[in-house]
């Protein structure tokens, strides 16, 4: 089972786990469920990973005989997920969330990859060559709702959640082979980790009907995942340099690169009752 399809797996078996229970008589006994599905804009703080990227844009530039390379930082993402909240009072509301995040950067530019420089003549030719990271962060939390009507229609919500969450990253350098000729060689790398996450938001919520609502919401996540490791890695052709090329989850000198995933949300979304 590849990467994509293990994330796809384990959503699968959640919508189910929750499917099964909202639909399940006992919980309507306890009163009023709301579902919301939300999605929207979230921003993230990537900066170590952000740091590697320039590193490697500066490699490709002294390797390429001043060739600028461009870059395209971790800085924002997009996020949605599903909340399933049961009523205990008036106001207050609590349940399970589960979010998707995904985030990516890149470097497009020139390097060396083969280093044959002891060899007579060397042979070290430039290629095209691209950086692509891309970062996925599943969090599964538990949390509650307070919410007040300020006016008609209209209500006012604070909301908390914490959990847990597991994330994984993708590393792929690849480099064009000369005269045109499409086809790249590469190396993919793959890593995963997890830790504690955590929600705090505010929403406005607009009563459409009796059981339909929409929701604007803004909010600040914290997710900083600091036991990345690799589980696996994909090459047609590992030579020369590209070990000095590649982005793993480990800097120059041997330490663990935080993957930050904390920042802003700014979603909307859709909720019916039950």
């Amino acid at each position: 089972m590849n990467f994509r399809n293990v994330i796809l797996f384990k959503v699968k078996v959640l919508l189910i786990i929750y499917c099964l229970l909202l639909f399940n008589q006992p919980i309507f006994s306890l009163g009023e469920v709301r579902v919301t599905m939300w999605g929207g804009y979230s921003t993230v703080s990537m900066d170590d990973l952000n740091k590697q990227l320039e590193s490697k844009a500066d490699y490709m530039f002294k390797n390429s005989d001043g060739y600028q390379p461009s870059v395209r930082r971790f800085s924002d993402s997009i996020i949605f997920g599903f909340d399933v909240l049961y009523k205990l009072s008036h106001d207050i509301y609590v349940g399970p969330r589960i979010a998707f995040l995904s985030s990516s950067g890149e470097v497009l530019g020139r390097t060396t990859v083969l280093g044959y420089t002891q060899i007579n003549p060397p042979y070290d030719p430039i290629y095209d060559a691209k950086i692509s990271l891309n970062t996925f962060l599943i969090p599964i939390m538990f949390g509650g709702v307070y919410s007040k009507e300020i006016l008609k229609k209209m209500f006012f919500s604070g909301k908390i959640f914490i959990g847990f969450a597991n994330a994984y990253f993708t590393s792929r350098f690849e480099w064009y082979k000369e005269y045109g000729y499409t086809e790249s060689t590469y190396v993919e790398y793959f890593a995963e980790g997890n830790g504690v996450v955590s929600d705090l938001s505010t929403a406005i919520e607009y009563r459409i009907s009796k059981n339909l609502s929409t929701e604007l919401s803004i909010g600040y996540k914290i997710a900083r995942i600091t036991n990345m490791h690799q589980t696996k890695e994909y090459k047609t052709l590992y030579i020369g340099k590209t070990k000095e090329i590649v982005v793993q989850v480990e800097d120059e000198k041997g330490n663990k690169i935080p993957f930050d995933f904390s920042g802003m949300d700014f979603t909307f979304g859709l909720k019916y009752r039950f």
